[in-house]
């Protein structure tokens, strides 16, 4: 592989959705290398080929791993929803912030909005021509919520 990845590691990887790319310039490469057929060097390990049963169970493992520890984030965000929902109805965002206001501001000027438009923290996404709530913090949002304000940026513009 000229990824320097096992069979196994790709697989993993492909699993969580995470893409494996290779130069195309690396495959010429490895495949006149493969045809010099250059000797093994004694003090490297050889590898033993993984059969695919294994192969299959330890992936099967790590999903099955993965999707505990997914419960176990939502269990955690669940809680952390329910401390978030006791709080005020809205909270202005922090300064901390004031580049996710910006990039906002830049969207909303792009979409012909009110550019001007107050960003509030609250319990769930709410968008208008005056405000936005957003349901998190900023560094807080998943990529549901981000897609979710986006939408709604749209669908309000386009009325």
């Amino acid at each position: 592989m000229t990824t320097g990845l096992s069979d196994y590691q790709i697989a993993v990887l492909q699993a969580m959705n995470i893409p494996v790319f290779q130069r195309q310039d690396a495959q010429k490469v490895t495949q006149s290398a493969e045809q010099v057929a250059s000797p093994v060097p004694a003090d490297k390990p050889k590898r033993t080929p993984v059969s695919k049963s294994d192969a299959q169970s330890r992936l099967a493992s790590l999903k099955a791993a993965m999707s505990s520890e997914g419960k176990a984030d939502k269990n955690q965000t669940t809680a952390a929803v329910s401390v978030t929902n006791s709080a005020p109805a809205k909270q202005p965002v922090g300064e901390q912030f004031s580049a996710f206001t910006d990039d906002v501001s830049n969207a909303l000027a792009s979409l012909k909005l009110n550019e001007k438009a107050a960003v509030w923290i609250g319990k769930e996404l709410s968008v208008n021509q005056q405000e936005l709530v957003l349901p998190a913090q900023p560094d807080k949002l998943t990529a549901e919520h981000k897609r979710a304000l986006w939408q709604a940026l749209v669908a309000l513009s386009a009325s």
